[in-house]
């Protein structure tokens, strides 16, 4: 099966004169159809810049630096190609907080049918009905009288689910969602999850789903990519990378995760993430690493596959 996306050795970063500031270092993924990417990492390791550079919605500042995006076999982050041609047609991009996603002042209906009368040739009837259509496939009841609602009128679950409407109005090959359960309840997340996850097979389309709770990835990935500090340190099936770790963040990191189950005792990972300005040019998990010995000090360790993962540290080097 081909690839939708494919992401080499992707650098972003800031330029102040000749200084510049790397915030996101040699990224590479790829995603199939109707495949779902998790992308997992604490806040500030660059999973959203990542995400964000492939529909270019960079903040004001930050460029992609180097590297390469190709999607449906097209580079689309070539400065001739015209990104608005795919971007909310081809790629859509549901985003954190919805209740700051959606305009106050402006219907629900009438955000989702802004969609539809940019990109598509249908009258005002058939867009009515298309958005009641929307409402209705993301789990939205009496959608025909909700279209007339503001977004201060609804709960935050019924407002994420008004930005998933209008994600997937135009079908596109690829959704990526930012955070999308941020500020939600448990149980409304677990709710946005299975809507996802249901769309994900229904329109078989490719999803990347970032978050910093990787139980969250868990419900819902087939496969995931583990960030720290603006680098993809491990990315494996779902089954491998939490089965067999190999990385000592990615392991770190199964010793934080809650159990019920067991009397085990959450293990913290010590010391905290350094600031972009304070990176190393070697392995950055080495001060906090409780498997660091002396020759980590020595070299950048580089991503290599072992087995069906791949991971970024010098001792699977050898």
């Amino acid at each position: 099966m081909e690839n939708v996306l494919e992401v080499s050795n992707l650098t972003i970063g800031i330029k102040n004169g000749k200084n510049i500031l790397k915030l996101v270092e040699d990224v590479s993924f790829s995603i199939k159809k109707g495949e779902v990417l998790g992308i997992v990492g604490e806040s500030g390791c660059g999973k959203s810049l990542t995400c964000r550079s492939i529909p270019n919605l960079l903040p004001s500042g930050v460029n992609i630096l180097s590297g390469s995006i190709i999607f449906n076999g097209k580079l689309i982050n070539d400065k001739s190609f015209n990104i608005e041609k795919i971007r909310g047609q081809n790629i859509s991009m549901i985003f954190q907080e919805p209740t700051k996603t959606l305009h106050p002042l402006k219907t629900i209906g009438h955000q989702v049918e802004e969609v539809l009368k940019i990109h598509t040739d249908l009258n005002k009837n058939e867009r009515k009905e298309k958005v009641i259509e929307l409402l209705e496939a993301v789990g939205i009841d009496n959608a025909s009288s909700r279209i007339k609602q503001y977004p201060f009128q609804l709960s935050g679950g019924l407002c994420q689910r008004v930005v998933i409407a209008i994600a997937i109005a135009l079908n596109p090959d690829l959704i990526i969602a930012d955070e999308p359960t941020t500020a939600l309840d448990v149980s409304v997340q677990k709710k946005i999850l299975e809507l996802l996850k249901d769309l994900n097979k229904k329109m078989n389309c490719s999803l990347i789903i970032v978050s910093h709770d990787i139980g969250v990835v868990k419900e819902i990935a087939d496969r995931v990519a583990i960030m720290y500090c603006g680098q993809i340190v491990e990315e494996s099936s779902l089954k491998e990378i939490f089965n067999h770790p190999l990385h000592p963040y990615n392991k770190a990191l199964m010793n934080c995760i809650p159990t019920i189950s067991t009397n085990k005792k959450l293990v913290p990972i010590k010391g905290s993430v350094p600031n972009p300005k304070d990176y190393s040019k070697l392995c950055r998990f080495f001060d906090r690493c409780e498997e660091s010995v002396e020759k980590c000090k020595c070299k950048n360790p580089s991503i290599i596959k072992k087995g069906e993962t791949y991971v970024r540290c010098i001792k699977y080097e050898e």
